[in-house]
């Protein structure tokens, strides 16, 4: 058994969800780059450009090691894998997910003001919790597919006798 097919749709939803959730900013911070690399620091210029799409990919892989595989678990055991199940909850736990973050991780942002920040972040985290579950689930949901194929009809005569 192979695990490539896995892992490269791992790393793919995670490279869409950076897109997804980074991308709106990137022109933005690809402009900002190409200002600090032409002050000569040319180092900073390329970490001011791929800002977004690094914070995004983190995101992205965090959540799919946090949410996404403990419920890639939870519905292969349901038998539920669905492409647009994946997406729905990827887009709630990308809102959601960096407003608890801020809220937790800064005792001062406990009230409204971390919900306040969070939540433009959390518009960021929901397209690209809806990229990446996107794209798991459509892999996912194909792997189900392929199982229900290769597994042979049951046989309600054969059960009778034996």
């Amino acid at each position: 058994m192979s695990y490539y097919p896995a892992i490269a749709a791992f790393l793919r939803a995670i490279l869409w969800g950076a897109v997804w959730g980074g991308g709106f900013l990137f022109p933005f911070s690809v402009a900002g780059g190409i200002g600090v690399a032409l002050d000569g620091e040319i180092l900073g210029g390329l970490g001011l450009a791929l800002f977004p799409l690094v914070l995004a990919g983190a995101g992205a892989l965090a959540g799919m090691l946090v949410i996404g595989l403990p419920l890639t678990a939870l519905l292969r055991h349901l038998r539920r894998e669905r492409e647009g199940t994946y997406g729905l909850i990827g887009m709630f736990f990308g809102l959601v997910l960096p407003s608890l973050y801020i809220m937790i991780a800064s005792p001062a942002s406990r009230d409204l003001g971390g919900l306040a920040v969070g939540l433009p972040l959390g518009l960021f985290g929901m397209c690209a919790g809806m990229a990446t579950g996107h794209i798991w689930g459509g892999w996912r949901e194909s792997c189900a597919a392929a199982m229900r194929e290769t597994r042979p009809a049951p046989n309600p005569i054969h059960d009778l006798i034996h």
